[in-house]
């Protein structure tokens, strides 16, 4: 009975884990997107101002949800304490390093909808519809 409690209390833990990382990538895409929409210019601005505009709005609602997740357990969030280091972009490289956040966006998604409650695993696989429209939206200008 003892190992079968450990073995809970490390299944929370690796939970909380995931969680506040997953909440952490989601708050560095949310300024990432920002930025991008914010410094986009040239022929494709409006596309571009567009595209950019609405993923982060997207993920600024998404990492409220993960958010609210870690308060609802007692943790405290401070992505910037758990945050990506900061990586200077070119604005010619905005859709490649956009792809390669998404990408890594999907793998923690999944991991952390291994042991999410049903009601996260929801939201969950909506964050990761919307995800999968960005990634086809990146592809298609990378082309």
């Amino acid at each position: 009975m003892k190992h079968i409690l450990q073995n809970m209390v490390v299944g929370e833990v690796l939970e909380l884990d995931i969680l506040t990382t997953t909440a952490t990538q989601a708050r560095t895409m949310q300024l990432f997107y920002h930025d991008a929409h914010n410094e986009t210019s040239g022929p494709n601005f409006h596309e571009d101002h567009e595209f950019f505009g609405q993923a982060y709005k997207e993920l600024t609602d998404q990492y409220d949800v993960l958010a609210e997740e870690l308060v609802k357990r007692g943790q405290s969030v401070q992505p910037l304490k758990h945050a990506i280091d900061k990586v200077e972009i070119s604005s010619g490289a905005w859709y490649r390093t956009a792809l390669d956040m998404e990408n890594r966006w999907q793998d923690r998604l999944n991991a952390l909808n291994k042991s999410a409650p049903l009601g996260l695993q929801d939201a969950l696989g909506t964050f990761a519809s919307s995800s999968d429209v960005r990634i086809y939206k990146i592809q298609q200008k990378l082309k």
